[in-house]
């Protein structure tokens, strides 16, 4: 049997494959390995139809990624129900332009001899030195065979070719969004972007002004003088709430606003799982991405951080295959400690726990837990939102909330600890061995 052979096959063009495909190629023609990296996608060229907003300073690794936006936001708000009155955060908020930032990484790829595919991936096979990948594409009768050193899944939340540790139960993050144009609305309506607006959706009506409603917020912005994307976007919940029910709430907002819509130019239903499992480490496939359950358990973020990574990612896994020449499972376990490090495993303890502190939570609770988490310093939250945090940090912007927190909604911060034992799991790991972790670093220094 003939087989086309590479270092590495991605699979998937999303923005997770597509950035760590393109820094695969870029240190691949660097190390004198040109033509060794392929990326496996259904059609070409890629389209990206989620709308994507990340941190502007998220993008400062890369100069010509900070230029792949299609709109900056410099002072966007949150509102909290007890407050009313928006709080601007101070930090740039912006929206990727998809069809640029996409086209750039293809651009990257191809001038680095990366190789694209066309076709579908219907199995992928394992021996003790390489991986087969059968690829069938429309445009040819019978399927093709790839071997490549590691092949990496990028197919999202729910992928193909990766299996998760058992007994994943994730939360899930719903949102609605419509973008439209505006027939009328209030003076001023928007004119800053929202990022979050936790006032309830039902107004005065709802029980005790509507703090006993499930929580969900909108997240708008601005997109043309008479153009806006506006979206309800549920707190993470087990099970997920509606679509439904969040296109209702959205209708309900905008009309005691005062804002009327023409019809929807387009509309998103997005449905974010957060909290699955890791992947299961002993396997050969790699993850990346969703795939890899790289979103942030406690806020749904996953994009920024992915393109972030890419290049130190796709430096430590080439060096591993063509400087070190490792292969097989000696190859995917390293790969995977590359991925996800201990210090990222511990921390991520840490954040799932915050993800079961959310779910517990209504409107009530939240309002003071937010009031709290903005009173951090900026680098405390803003690098929790961000996962930026080293684990030591996390550990003091833990802390600080349980001191500024008052009242009953400190006994918040232990209540998901008292009701499960998976979750006193992931505190003591997250905070323990976290804690013994840095006390034998600081040890192996000195000597």
């Amino acid at each position: 049997m003939d087989f086309q052979d590479y270092s590495i096959i991605i699979i998937g063009a999303g923005p997770a494959g597509l950035s760590l495909a393109t820094a695969l190629a870029r240190r691949a023609k660097a190390a004198g390995a040109a033509k060794k990296v392929a990326l496996v996608s259904p059609v070409w060229p890629v389209e990206w139809v989620n709308n994507f907003g990340v941190w502007q300073d998220e993008l400062a690794f890369d100069e010509e990624l900070l230029a792949c936006v299609s709109h900056t936001y410099t002072q966007p708000q949150i509102i909290l129900p007890s407050e009313q009155r928006p709080r601007a955060l101070g930090r740039t908020y912006v929206k990727v332009d998809n069809a640029a930032m996409s086209s750039l990484f293809v651009r990257r790829f191809e001038e680095a001899d990366g190789v694209k595919l066309v076709g579908k991936v219907t199995s992928v096979r394992h021996d003790s030195l390489w991986s087969t990948v059968e690829l069938r594409s429309d445009a040819e009768g019978a399927p093709r065979n790839l071997r490549a050193h590691l092949v990496i899944d990028a197919t999202g939340n729910e992928p193909r070719f990766v299996r998760r540790q058992p007994g994943t139960n994730p939360g899930y993050q719903i949102a609605y969004g419509v973008h439209a144009r505006v027939k009328s609305a209030p003076k001023g309506w928007l004119s800053s972007m929202r990022l979050m607006d936790w006032r309830s959706a039902a107004g005065a009506s709802a029980d005790v002004d509507g703090l006993n409603e499930k929580p969900s917020f909108l997240y708008g912005m601005q997109l043309s003088e008479d153009e806006v994307f506006v979206e309800e976007t549920s707190l993470v919940a087990r099970p997920g709430m509606l679509m439904e029910e969040l296109q209702q709430r959205l209708e309900r907002r905008l009309k005691r606003e005062g804002v009327v819509l023409d019809e929807p130019l387009a509309c998103e239903r997005c449905v974010i799982p957060m909290g699955h499992n890791l992947p299961d480490f002993s396997q050969r496939t790699l993850g990346y991405g969703g795939a890899a359950s790289m979103v942030h358990p406690a806020t749904g973020y996953q994009v920024a951080g992915a393109l972030s990574r890419a290049p130190d990612v796709a430096h430590c896994l080439m060096d591993l295959i063509e400087k070190d020449g490792f292969r097989g499972m000696a190859l995917s376990s390293r790969a995977w400690k590359v991925v996800w490090p201990e210090e990222a495993r511990l921390k991520r303890e840490l954040y799932m726990y915050g993800m079961e502190l959310l779910l517990g939570m209504g409107l009530r609770e939240l309002d003071a837990f937010y009031q709290a988490f903005f009173e951090w310093p900026d680098h405390l939250w803003q690098g929790y939102l961000s996962d930026q945090l080293s684990h030591t940090q996390l550990m003091e912007a833990m802390a600080l909330m349980l001191v500024r927190l008052k009242g009953r909604h400190k006994l918040e911060l232990i209540k998901p600890a008292w009701v499960s034992s998976e979750n006193r799991g992931h505190l003591v790991r997250g905070v323990f061995q976290g804690a013994l972790n840095s006390v034998l670093g600081v040890m192996n220094d000195r000597v």
